[in-house]
């Protein structure tokens, strides 16, 4: 397997007699659209499930934040700070690890559709058709947006604490991941391969499961004529004319 980011410059090119472009060469702007959210929210999720920021204690001149895995907190005055990190107390409730296995299963979903996605559109160039990117993509997303609404649901402010930076971050990169399923559900489409629609036979009897052509031939000129454009008897077609399959 040979990725077209490595082959050279100009097999990358538009081509009908290029067949080792890679899909991506083919798709539709929909379909790059839906494969450039996946990308960008898969990239805020990531940062997001990473940062210590999903709430943000403000006590005056000391502040603490937590996170999903652990909690960030400094004190001290003008002149000496102490800040540290360690494990809350809220992480050994059931919600908080339902939030964060869900979290764990929804970023495990993203690096697979993340792979996949690379893999069939920039590593191959047979033209398969699968819906598989997208089903994965939107259980992923699900799963993800699920759990921080858990997180919403349990998490109790008082005046001084609030949302933060990371957990907006998941949110949107949630929010994305689906909108992309979405996207690449409706623009995924079978590739169809460059080159001629007609495809000429030798003989007519293979045409109709044995029984000839279905109907009298096409007015010409054909898309398979001559190099002069047509052939010698304008609407006439030679033995094995070209057949629409």
């Amino acid at each position: 397997m040979r990725c077209a980011f490595v082959q050279p410059a100009w097999a990358l090119l538009p081509s009908d007699n290029n067949k080792s472009m890679a899909n991506w060469a083919h798709r539709s702007p929909g379909y790059k659209l839906g494969l450039l959210l996946l990308f960008v929210g898969f990239l805020l999720y990531v940062i997001g499930y990473a940062s210590p920021f999903w709430q943000y204690h403000d006590m005056g001149i000391n502040w603490a934040a937590t996170g999903l895995w652990n909690r960030v907190a400094c004190s001290g005055t003008t002149d000496h700070w102490q800040c540290g990190s360690f494990y809350y107390r809220f992480y050994s409730a059931g919600w908080m690890t339902a939030v964060q296995a869900m979290q764990c299963l929804g970023l495990i979903g993203l690096i697979v559709s993340c792979i996949y996605a690379f893999v069939v559109n920039c590593c191959q160039t047979s033209q398969t058709y699968s819906r598989f990117l997208e089903i994965f993509t939107v259980i992923s997303g699900v799963c993800g947006f699920i759990s921080t609404m858990i997180y919403v649901g349990k998490t109790n402010f008082g005046s001084y604490n609030y949302y933060s930076w990371g957990f907006g971050l998941d949110l949107t990169g949630c929010i994305l991941v689906i909108v992309a399923s979405i996207v690449l559900f409706i623009a995924n489409k079978p590739l169809r391969p460059p080159g001629p629609i007609y495809q000429p036979t030798a003989n007519p009897a293979q045409i109709n499961n044995g029984k000839g052509y279905p109907g009298p031939p096409p007015a010409g000129p054909y898309p398979m004529a001559s190099a002069s454009g047509a052939y010698p008897q304008a609407g006439v077609p030679p033995p094995g004319y070209p057949v629409h399959l």
